[in-house]
C-alpha cells in the first residue's frame, strides 16, 4: 500500500514538473516579429503626402518597429525593437525578424516612419530643426495586437510559432506628411481669431443739430469768399464811383432755397445741412 502511494507521488511531481518546464518555455524563449508591409493577402504602402506617390526606395525615409505589452495602449509608452530599416521598394519596407522578450505572447505595436535626413531614429527626427522651412515628413501607424512567433520549448526553443504577418494582423496604409499644428499653436490661432472679430470698432461721435448748423455757416462763409467778386458801388449822381469810391461785395445765391417738406420739424433746411461722414471715412482721417 505505501509503495502505490509513493508510486503516485512520484508520478505527480513529474507531471508538475513537467507543466511547470511547459510553462517557463514559453516566457523564455524570444518572440519573434516579421517587420514588414508586404503579404497576408495584401499591403500597407506607405505614401508621400507631398508628392502624392510611393515613398521612393532606399533609406531617404526609414522605418522601425515599436511594441509594448498588450495591456499598455499609449503609444508613448512603446519602445523600439532592432534597428530602424529602410525601402527595398517604392511604399514597402522588408526589415525581416524582430524580437520580443517572450514567443506565445501578446504585444501591442505600431510602424513609425520618418526622413532619415532629420535623424537616425524617430525622436530625433520629430526633435530635429526645420529643413527648408519645414520639420520631418513622417507617419505613426495604427495601433494593433500580435502574437509573437518563435520556439516555446526550451532548452532548444523547440516547436517555434510562425512570426505573426503584420498586414494580416491589422496594419494600415500610411501617409507621411507634415505634423498639424500642435495644441498651443491652434490655441494662438484661436485667440488670434477672437479678438480680430470683437476687436474695438472705430466710430465717430454723434454731432448735434447745432454743430451741424455752425458747420454749414461756416462753409458758406468760405464759399462766399472764395467766389465773391468786387464791383463798384451805383454813382450816386449817376455818373462816376460811389460815395468815396466805395465798393461792395456781391455774392451769388448758393442754391436755391429748400422746400418746405425738406425742413425739419423745428423749421431748419435739414435738406442744405452736409451728409455725416460715414464710420470709414472717419476711420480713414484718424490713420485707423
Amino acid at each position: 500500500m505505501m509503495r502505490i502511494n509513493e508510486s503516485k507521488t512520484v508520478l505527480l511531481v513529474i507531471l508538475l514538473a513537467a507543466r511547470g518546464l511547459n510553462c517557463y518555455g514559453q516566457g523564455s524563449c524570444p518572440g519573434v516579429l516579421d517587420f514588414s508591409n508586404v503579404g497576408g493577402g495584401g499591403s500597407a504602402i506607405v505614401t508621400n503626402s507631398l508628392t502624392g506617390q510611393r515613398v521612393p526606395a532606399g533609406t531617404t525615409f526609414l522605418a522601425a518597429l515599436y511594441y509594448a505589452p498588450v495591456s499598455i495602449t499609449d503609444p508613448a509608452l512603446f519602445v523600439q525593437t532592432g534597428a530602424a530599416t529602410g525601402f527595398v521598394q517604392p511604399g514597402y519596407f522588408d526589415g525581416g525578424a524582430r524580437t520580443t522578450p517572450a514567443s506565445g505572447t501578446w504585444y501591442n505595436v505600431q510602424v513609425r516612419i520618418w526622413e532619415s535626413a532629420y535623424g537616425g531614429s524617430y525622436e530625433e527626427a520629430v526633435a530635429a530643426p526645420e529643413m527648408n522651412g519645414r520639420p520631418t515628413l513622417r507617419a505613426e501607424s495604427n495601433v494593433f495586437s500580435v502574437l509573437s512567433g518563435g520556439g516555446i520549448s526550451p532548452p532548444g526553443c523547440s516547436n517555434p510559432l510562425s512570426p505573426p504577418n503584420l498586414v494580416q494582423s491589422g496594419l494600415q496604409p500610411m501617409v507621411v506628411a507634415v505634423p498639424e499644428p500642435r495644441m498651443l499653436g491652434l490655441g494662438l490661432m484661436s485667440a488670434g481669431a477672437l479678438w480680430w472679430l470683437h476687436r474695438p470698432k472705430c466710430r465717430s461721435k454723434p454731432r448735434s443739430r447745432k454743430n451741424r448748423i455752425e458747420e454749414v455757416v461756416f462753409a458758406s462763409n468760405t464759399r462766399v469768399a472764395s467766389s465773391s467778386s468786387i464791383s463798384p458801388s451805383p454813382p450816386s449822381d449817376g455818373g462816376g464811383l460811389g460815395r468815396g469810391g466805395a465798393f461792395f461785395l456781391v455774392s451769388p445765391l448758393l442754391g436755391p432755397l429748400p422746400t418746405r417738406s425738406s425742413r425739419g420739424e423745428d423749421g431748419e433746411p435739414d435738406a442744405a445741412l452736409p451728409p455725416t461722414p460715414s464710420r470709414l471715412e472717419n476711420c480713414a482721417s484718424r490713420g485707423l
